[in-house]
């Protein structure tokens, strides 16, 4: 956290000499820089100097691209808090369109998700990672972890799977003045294999940021609740007082003990997103 305050510092000073970016910048192509050092994936955002990063001023938010032979390295730094509330919630989705379309059809959604001690062996091992049961046993003794996980999606947000062997991952880190979301993907998860035009990253294509509003897990597990609802109403909660405890079909009741009211549960948190131009620079 302390490398991020120092990094904030930098940039409010370097700020208005970043290039600006918005909804009138269509045809602009950024880059992505070769880097031949890996980027340290921390949040911490020390490895990205002033002049690497754009600036997109609707949101106030400060973006940036590296890469190597296998791997992508984004940034996206936050500098006003209240355009960061429904990150937390939904983490980031990276949306990838080789056609220089504004059209989700194929991304990755970056999020934080809890699993169990054997859960993260598998997902482990499905990475490659070999471990042996001494390893394992010392896994075990936590039941649960947070995992920072990289899922390749269709265009409404569902996992699918993607012959690339590698994940990507993030880190997240806030401060009092916003935050910053820095994330490595491999390359390979880039292209949509059932996609008919490839990506050709030695040319320009589309990339797009959403965060917030309701992802696809958060829908299945709305439609779950309603359901449950309906269920618990046909076999005879149909009072009034019930309903508005509940939320079922009221206007102000808490959903599922504490969940806000079903108007706001409906809404989800507020969606943000903008696309852009990206293009990789030669090796160096």
């Amino acid at each position: 956290m302390r490398h991020l305050k120092m990094f904030a510092v930098i940039l409010a000073v370097s700020i208005a000499a970043l290039p600006a970016a918005g909804q009138k910048d269509k045809d602009k192509i950024f880059e992505s820089a070769w880097t031949a050092t890996p980027v340290q994936i921390d949040g911490a955002a020390v490895d990205w100097a002033p002049e690497t990063l754009n600036l997109w001023n609707e949101y106030k938010l400060n973006f940036g691209f590296r890469h190597d032979a296998n791997f992508l390295f984004l940034i996206a730094i936050f500098n006003d808090p209240k355009f960061i509330s429904s990150l937390d919630q939904t983490g980031m989705t990276i949306w990838i369109n080789p056609e220089g379309k504004n059209k989700k059809t194929h991304g990755f959604h970056l999020r934080q998700k809890m699993v169990t001690a054997d859960q993260l062996i598998g997902e482990m091992e499905e990475g490659g990672q070999i471990l042996t049961e001494e390893r394992k046993a010392e896994i075990r003794k936590k039941p649960l972890y947070r995992l920072f996980a990289c899922d390749v999606v269709d265009g409404k947000g569902n996992p699918v799977p993607h012959p690339g062997t590698a994940s990507g991952t993030y880190r997240y880190a806030r401060s009092k003045t916003g935050a910053a979301f820095e994330a490595v993907v491999p390359l390979a998860l880039l292209d949509d294999p059932a996609a008919k035009t490839k990506l050709d990253l030695s040319k320009p294509f589309k990339l797009g940021f959403e965060w917030g509003g309701m992802t696809a897990e958060m829908k299945r597990q709305r439609a779950a609740q309603i359901g449950e609802r309906g269920v618990q109403a046909r076999a005879g909660e149909t009072n009034l007082e019930a309903q508005l405890t509940s939320g079922y079909e009221g206007g102000g009741g808490d959903m599922g003990g504490g969940g806000g009211s079903l108007t706001a549960m409906r809404g989800g948190p507020k969606k943000y997103d903008f696309w852009i131009n990206l293009k990789f620079a030669d090796r160096k």
